[in-house]
C-alpha cells in the first residue's frame, strides 16, 4: 500500500496561545490534545515547534521550520459572514478576492505569522 497524505505539522512558538486561536476564534475543534500536539478533527495540527525541529532536523534553531513558505487553506460556508467575523479578531492581510481559478479567499495571520487562506468553493 502507498503512503497517502494524513495531515500537516505547523510548528507555533506557543501551543496554547494557538490552540485558543484555532479553537476559539477559527472554530476548529480539537480531536487530541498533547503538551506539545494538538490535531483538529478537520486533520490541521498543530506542534511546538522547537520540540519539532528537535525531532524532525536535530536542529537547535528551529524558525528553519517555523519560517516556511507554506499556505494553510481552509473552507467557510459562508465566506462573507465568516470574514465579517474574523476581521475584528485577526491580522487581516487582504479582503476577500476572487481568484484565477473562480473562488474568493481571503487570508489571514495566526499568531506566529502563518498564512491562512480562508476560501469558499468556486461554484461551477
Amino acid at each position: 500500500m502507498p503512503v497517502r497524505f494524513k495531515n500537516p505539522l505547523v510548528g507555533v512558538t506557543d501551543v496554547e496561545r494557538s490552540l485558543r486561536f484555532h479553537h476559539d476564534i477559527l472554530g476548529l475543534e480539537i480531536a487530541e490534545a498533547h503538551s506539545n500536539f494538538v490535531l483538529f478533527e478537520n486533520g490541521f495540527a498543530i506542534h511546538d515547534g522547537a520540540a519539532l525541529a528537535a525531532s524532525v532536523n536535530a536542529l537547535s534553531d528551529e524558525s528553519r521550520i517555523l519560517n516556511g513558505p507554506a499556505v494553510y487553506y481552509f473552507e467557510a460556508s459562508n465566506l462573507d459572514q465568516e470574514y465579517g467575523r474574523l476581521a475584528p479578531l485577526v491580522t487581516i492581510l487582504h479582503g476577500i478576492r476572487r481568484l484565477d481559478w473562480g473562488g474568493r479567499v481571503f487570508r489571514i495571520l495566526d499568531p506566529d505569522g502563518h498564512v491562512l487562506e480562508i476560501g469558499e468553493a468556486a461554484k461551477v
